[in-house]
Order: structure tokens, then sequence, then C-alpha cells
């Protein structure tokens, strides 16, 4: 039996460098599952919600640029290979 799992992530936006967008706060609410055995991820989904001193156009815009050039969800979604290339052990 399979349950939703997820994670909501909410950060203020302080100073940084490049454009401007007025930005206040990024929240982001991401859902997943895993099934099988071994348990592999199935489809996984996320919401944005951000306020600024922008227009709704110009922060939906911001919001499409990022989820285009984003490291973490393209490295996802292009199946990229994860490897274990080293274990430290450390006996107490």
């Amino acid at each position: 039996m399979s349950r939703d799992r997820w994670m909501r992530l909410e950060r203020p936006v302080h100073g940084g460098k490049g454009p401007r967008h007025g930005l206040n706060t990024v929240r982001v609410l991401v859902r997943g599952d895993f099934a099988g055995d071994p348990a592999l991820s199935e489809d996984i989904s996320y919401e944005v919600e951000v306020t600024g001193n922008a227009s709704s156009e110009q922060l939906r815009d911001l919001v499409s640029r990022v989820d285009a050039i984003a490291e973490i969800p393209n490295s996802v979604r292009r199946g990229t290979p994860v490897n274990l290339t080293s274990v430290k052990v450390t006996p107490a």
C-alpha cells in the first residue's frame, strides 16, 4: 500500500545578485511516493507559491524560467544516475 509523501519548504528571500524580481517569500510543496521492491520513486509533483513586488505575470514567468533550469528537477526528469562512491565508517 502506498502513501503520499510530501515535503514543504518555505524561505524568505533576502538580497542576492542578478536581476531583481522583488521576491519576498517562496514556498514549495513537493509530493511523491515510492513503490516496488526495491522501492523506486513514482511520479513527483510540486507546487510553488511566491509573493513579491512584481506583477502576477512577471512572477509566473520567473517560476517558469527557474523550473526550466533548476538542477534537481532536471536531474530527476532526465534520469541522472546516482552512484555511491565512498563509505567512511568509524566504530564507536
